[in-house]
């Protein structure tokens, strides 16, 4: 006989997995709701790219990096979509025993994906460029209702404190558990 948190787990996994389908088979930009959780693999996969990929991180100089983001968006074309990304990054290392940020790193990205077979696969990956012409570079990167996102600063301060502690306790369970 199954639990109730079986079947409440069970329950929760086909709805966001219902959820996921609609919004990458909408062909239309799509309003993510705070709570949205992608579908397991694609956040892996995801994850795994974000960790990769030297455009957005980098190399770690003294420690390891942990990464978080938030999805703004997933909008999808005949043989590809592209998932629409706030990533935030920071390098971690152990000082005389005592967890240590090197700093952070932040990144909007438009990572383009396409469906093989049972998984994804990154086919490319969009970073607006630094100084006077990031903001022209977001406008031409991601959708409006993105791009405003993205610039506005209020919305930065509550997705980076969020991101942060999401990193800070990644970092703290592979260091200390």
């Amino acid at each position: 006989m199954k639990s109730i948190q079986e079947l409440e787990m069970k329950h929760i996994t086909t709805l966001h997995l219902s959820m996921f389908l609609l919004l990458v088979f909408c062909n239309c930009d799509v309003k993510i709701p705070e709570d949205f959780v992608l579908e397991p693999h694609l956040e892996w996969v995801l994850k795994e790219f974000v960790k990769r990929d030297s455009k957005i991180i980098g190399k770690p100089l003294k420690g390891e990096y942990f990464c978080a983001f938030h999805v703004f968006g997933i909008k999808k074309f005949p043989h590809k979509f592209v998932v629409y990304l706030y990533i935030y990054c920071d390098e971690y290392y152990l000082d005389k025993g005592k967890l240590q940020s090197r700093g952070e790193c932040v990144r909007n990205a438009a990572v383009t994906l396409k469906k093989k077979m049972d998984s994804y696969e990154v086919i490319g990956c969009e970073i607006p460029g630094h100084g006077s012409e990031y903001g022209k570079h977001v406008r031409n990167i991601f959708p409006k209702n993105v791009a405003d996102k993205i610039l506005n600063s209020n919305d930065k301060r509550w997705r980076i404190k969020k991101l942060r502690a999401a990193v800070n306790e990644k970092a703290m369970e592979f260091y200390f558990e």
